[in-house]
């Protein structure tokens, strides 16, 4: 694969990551999500690690709205 179609399926996979990532409505949920898919976050990270950092900053946006849900309803 050349780096113009490592970068475009990094660049996919981060979208997708993002996209399906509003799918999970617990921490266990989201931190299985991330373990799941570890393997893919491990390509992202060696092509292009802007788009990795993107996807770590969704993950704690998503926990930290999840937490807050949590706390609102306790």
């Amino acid at each position: 694969m050349d780096e113009k179609m490592k970068q475009d399926f990094a660049e996919y996979l981060t979208k997708s990551f993002i996209t399906f990532m509003d799918l999970s409505r617990t921490i266990d949920g989201l931190e299985s999500y991330y373990l799941r898919n570890k393997s893919q976050l491990d390509i992202i990270k060696g092509t292009d690690e802007t788009l990795y950092a993107n996807i770590i900053e969704a993950f704690k946006s998503k926990k930290a709205k999840i937490l807050e849900k949590q706390n609102e309803q306790s």
